[in-house]
């Protein structure tokens, strides 16, 4: 069972870090990390407006997006419905965003431990290139969650698995993956 990180400490700072590089590479206007600790969703991590800020800490509806993702195990690209509750309740967004981009933070060792969800991207909907980028720093930070979980936050490594794919997308499409290489690299010490 993963346990709450400290809303201070190594742990979040890294999970800042990617959810910052994600938000930066969709042109998303806000975005969240969201973990499931004794048998409830909290956000553990808030890039937004100083308005959404405070959500750091809140719990999340297991009914919505967010919710469903942690369930599946599986990403979502959507424009949400007006009317949508599902989306309405992402976690605490005031009111339904209009994108809204929720994929699973995946470890190796304990599965979906969280998710990383962006809404209002810039002019346009989230699209698949979004999502390919957005699951590699999920997978990063579902490291980083199950790491922290145990107390190890300042061990954190990437999976095999991701740097080989990070490496094989670097090499087929150098200026789309710099971003993402570079944060990797950087959480890793090797930037």
């Amino acid at each position: 069972m993963i346990t709450p990180l400290p809303i201070d400490g190594s742990g979040a700072l890294i999970l800042d870090s990617i959810l910052r590089s994600a938000v930066d590479a969709t042109g998303a206007a806000n975005g969240w990390i969201v973990v499931r600790s004794n048998g409830s969703l909290f956000v553990a991590a808030v890039m937004a407006d100083s308005d959404l800020r405070q959500l750091r800490g809140t719990i999340v509806s297991s009914a919505s997006s967010a919710g469903f993702c942690m369930a599946s195990g599986e990403p979502a690209a959507r424009q949400p419905r007006p009317d949508d509750s599902t989306a309405a309740d992402a976690a605490g967004y005031r009111g339904v965003p209009s994108t809204l981009l929720t994929v699973p933070c995946v470890d190796d060792e304990h599965g979906t431990v969280g998710v990383l969800e962006l809404a209002e991207k810039s002019g346009s909907a989230f699209s698949l290139d979004d999502v390919e980028l957005v699951s590699l720093l999920a997978n990063v930070a579902g490291t980083v969650i199950a790491t922290a979980s145990d107390g190890n936050a300042d061990e954190v490594t990437a999976p095999t698995e991701l740097a080989a794919e990070l490496t094989r997308l670097y090499g087929t499409d150098r200026r789309r993956y710099t971003l993402i290489a570079n944060t990797v690299l950087a959480l890793l010490g090797s930037g």
